[in-house]
């Protein structure tokens, strides 16, 4: 479901607040059922929102009102500079994966610019769950099953870009080299990535061309934002479309 163009920002404010409260219980208080699964359902339909760039560093990103079109701002760097300040060139989505979702994840991404050189990711992160359950650890259930997961494995990471992918806990990127047509994603292409929660996989197709070019073995014990590394100043990325399709309405 997408909201209206002409909803007020005070609307879409709203939406977003109520989309996010029931996010934000079900991650801070880490069980399934505190809600029973056909009020969060019918209530995350009624004031579902788009997928958006939510977390990200001001001083090297610019999104735009509408919070789909992110674009690197910071100074030209060279490759070393922009590897060595990696953390703080990371954009993260607004939508966090649901640990007990049984179905698919699927993002479309339109890259609106890119750097000559590549230095462009697109994956998953848990970073940012990672940090939310270190601040209220005190209150995470003893019987909590990712209570004892360790910390590395809490801030897992998957990513794909310049012709390789990397997994959480993989030591050095694979290469699947070119077989889209070039290593890295350039202006124009259309990204797509999809997270099967069932079959604990994240795939990666371009330009409707689907390679099988796949991370197997995602684990699903923590929620997950989408995440985007721009290295190079004018990379530019947009959210075109978030879908979260359960296993019954396939």
């Amino acid at each position: 479901l997408k909201m209206a163009a002409s909803s007020s920002p005070q609307l879409e404010s709203s939406k977003r607040s109520v989309f996010g409260y029931i996010r934000e219980q079900q991650l801070l208080l880490l069980k399934d059922a505190i809600f029973p699964s056909s009020v969060c359902d019918l209530c995350v339909l009624y004031y579902h929102i788009k997928e958006f760039w939510a977390n990200f560093d001001e001083e090297v990103f610019q999104v735009n009102e509408e919070q789909d079109t992110m674009i690197n701002i910071r100074p030209e760097m060279t490759v070393d500079e922009a590897m060595e300040c990696e953390a703080n060139t990371m954009v993260y989505g607004g939508v966090h994966t649901d640990v007990g979702f049984g179905g698919v994840y699927r993002w479309k991404l339109n890259i609106m610019d890119s750097a000559k050189q590549g230095g462009l990711y697109v994956g998953l992160s848990a970073i940012n769950y990672y940090k939310k359950f270190l601040k209220y650890a005190n209150e995470v259930p003893e019987d909590e099953p990712c209570r004892d997961m360790e910390e590395k494995d809490m801030s897992a990471l998957y990513l794909f870009g310049d012709g390789r992918k990397m997994g959480h806990g993989d030591e050095e990127f694979v290469e699947y080299g070119d077989i889209f047509g070039l290593k890295h994603f350039v202006k124009g292409d259309v990204v797509e990535m999809e997270l099967n929660t069932v079959a604990q996989t994240l795939k990666l197709m371009v330009n409707g061309q689907d390679k099988d070019v796949v991370l197997d073995g995602v684990d699903l014990c923590v929620p997950y934002q989408i995440a985007v590394g721009a290295f190079f100043r004018g990379t530019s990325v947009q959210i075109a479309d978030f879908q979260e399709i359960s296993v019954q309405s396939e």
